[in-house]
């Protein structure tokens, strides 16, 4: 996939934010990188499965199976 300049500015804010404090920021960061069609999430959700949060970690699994599906 290849990202508009516009898609890969938004994808490089949402990877950003899940460095986040708040959990709940990262995981909607999470969930918004698997619609992302920016191939670099990937590797940004793979980093989220070991996140501290159930709730991050549930939704880059669900991210990295949206992205899958495609």
């Amino acid at each position: 996939m290849v990202a508009t300049p516009q898609a890969a500015r938004t994808s490089d804010a949402l990877v950003r934010a899940l460095g986040a404090p708040d959990e709940s920021v990262r995981a909607r960061a999470a969930w918004s990188l698997g619609l992302a069609e920016d191939a670099r999430a990937g590797a940004a959700l793979v980093r989220a499965l070991d996140d501290a949060s159930a709730d991050v970690r549930d939704q880059a699994v669900w991210a990295l199976g949206v992205r899958r599906e495609r």
